[in-house]
C-alpha cells in the first residue's frame, strides 16, 4: 500500500486566485460533478429564521423537508478557507450541508498542524492551505510508484499510523443508525402522512369522528411499523459493514534492528501499512498491492468468474 509519510501532498494543478469561495469536483470514473461553496453559521440569521418559523406556526419547517436549500438562510457565504460548513450540490441539484471538522495533525509532509476536512458520500475531502482548495484524500496516492513502495517494505510505526488515521480515517464503512426521533421526523413529513393529517382534520370538521379516529389509529400503527423496520434495517447494515473490518491482521513495523511482525486491527489499516498474508488465506480488508511472493485471488464475487487468477508480487514481476 502507498506510504503517505514519504509522499508530497502538493498538487501543481491548483492555483489560488484570492480567497476561493466555491470549487468544482469532476470524477472521470463515474462522470460525477459536484460543486461546493463555503458558508459560516450566523446566530443572528438563525434567530430570525426560527422566529419567522414560530410566527408561521412551524410551516417553514415542513418546507425544509422538501426544499433543504432553504437551510442556507441560517448561514452567510464565506471563503472555503474560513468556512465551517460546506454546501455540496451535485449535477442533479441535490443539496446537502456538511460540517467542516478540524483536528491536530503531525506529519512531516503536512505543513499545517491542523487538518480541515469534510465528508461527502463516505469520501473525505481535505483542505490544502498552500493551494486554497479541497481535494479528495484518495488523490494523495496517485503519484505513487512501485519503486517507492519497494523502498518502504518496513511499513510505518505506530505514531505514523495514528497520524495517518486522522488524515484518512478508519478503514471501515460507517453506516449511521439514526435515532427513533430522527426517523419519526423524517417519516411524518412524508406526503402520505401529511395527507392523512389533512383527512383527519377534514372528517373531524364534518363530525365523522369515528372515521377520523380509525384513520388516526391506522396511520399511527403504520408509522410505528415503518419506524421499527427502518431502524432494524439500519442496525443490520451497521453490523454487516462493521463485521468486514472487525478482525485482526498481521502487519510489518520498523524497529531499530530492522522490522518485526505485529498484530493490528483491520479497521486501523492506513496507506503505508505492509500486510503479511497468512498461508491459509484470508479475506482482504482493503485494497492492496502484492509486493513479494505469489497468491491466488478469489474474485468471483466481483467478476463472477469461477477461476481464481494467480497474482505475482511486484518484486517477482
Amino acid at each position: 500500500m502507498p506510504n503517505m509519510h514519504n509522499a508530497s501532498i502538493a498538487n501543481d494543478e491548483y492555483e489560488v486566485i484570492g480567497e476561493t469561495q466555491w470549487q468544482v469536483f469532476e470524477n472521470s470514473t463515474d462522470e460525477q460533478v459536484i460543486k461546493i461553496r463555503g458558508y459560516q453559521y450566523s446566530k443572528l440569521r438563525a434567530l430570525l429564521f426560527h422566529s419567522v418559523c414560530m410566527a408561521l406556526c412551524g410551516l417553514p419547517y415542513f418546507a425544509l423537508a422538501y426544499y433543504p436549500s432553504y437551510n442556507k438562510m441560517k448561514y452567510i457565504k464565506s471563503s472555503l478557507r474560513m468556512a465551517d460548513v460546506i454546501c455540496v450540490t451535485d449535477a442533479e441539484g441535490t443539496f446537502v450541508m456538511q460540517p467542516v471538522y478540524e483536528v491536530d495533525l503531525n506529519l512531516s509532509n503536512h505543513r499545517d498542524n491542523k487538518l480541515r476536512y469534510f465528508i461527502y458520500q463516505h469520501s473525505r475531502f481535505i483542505w490544502l492551505s498552500d493551494h486554497g482548495v479541497f481535494i479528495n484524500v484518495q488523490t494523495l496516492n496517485e503519484k505513487m510508484t512501485i519503486s517507492l513502495l519497494m523502498e518502504n517494505m518496513s511499513g510505518i510505526n505506530k505514531r505514523q499510523q495514528n497520524e495517518l488515521i486522522k488524515l484518512y480515517g478508519y478503514n471501515s464503512v460507517e453506516v449511521e443508525v439514526k435515532s427513533y426521533w430522527t426517523l419519526f421526523v423524517n417519516e411524518v413529513f412524508n406526503p402520505f402522512y401529511l395527507f392523512q393529517v389533512f383527512s383527519i382534520i377534514l372528517w373531524s370538521l364534518d363530525e365523522y369522528y369515528q372515521y377520523a379516529t380509525c384513520v388516526f389509529f391506522l396511520s399511527v400503527g403504520s408509522c410505528m411499523l415503518a419506524l421499527y423496520q427502518t431502524k432494524q434495517m439500519s442496525i443490520n447494515l451497521h453490523k454487516m459493514a462493521g463485521s468486514t473490518c472487525s478482525f485482526m491482521v498481521t502487519v510489518v513495523r520498523p524497529t531499530r534492528a530492522g522490522r518485526e511482525e505485529c498484530v493490528a486491527a483491520a479497521k486501523r489499516l492506513v496507506p503505508g501499512d505492509v500486510l503479511v498474508l497468512p498461508p491459509d488465506g484470508c479475506v482482504m480488508p482493503c485494497d492492496a498491492m502484492l509486493l513479494t511472493g505469489t497468491c491466488i485471488v478469489n474474485e468471483s464475487m466481483l467478476t463472477g468468474t469461477p477461476v481464481s487468477p494467480r497474482a505475482r508480487g511486484a518484486r517477482s514481476a
